[in-house]
């Protein structure tokens, strides 16, 4: 896990990461809208989330897409790309 955020941290086109550890999000880097934390740590909680990184990332065209890895659902990563529509 320290590993990719090492590698995400790194990587220039990274806007933010956010950390999900037992259950409990962390802004590791860069998080601007604290209700999209709040909203986050929401969607851990119903879907039972113990670990895990959400993070966005900064396309070619400008755009931010909402990423994830670790134990995410698929189900979950959606509704984190839902939210954060609320926010873009």
């Amino acid at each position: 896990m320290l590993l990719k955020r090492i590698f995400y941290k790194l990587t220039s086109n990274v806007v933010f990461i956010i950390e999900v550890k037992n259950s409990r999000v962390k802004n590791v880097s860069g998080i601007e809208h604290i209700r999209f934390m709040e909203d986050c740590a929401d969607v851990v909680k119903e879907t039972d989330l113990k670990r895990g990184l959400i993070y966005a990332v900064k396309a070619s065209d400008g755009r931010i897409l909402i990423k994830t890895s670790g134990e995410v659902s698929p189900q979950a990563a959606q509704r984190l790309r839902n939210l954060w529509s609320f926010y873009s």
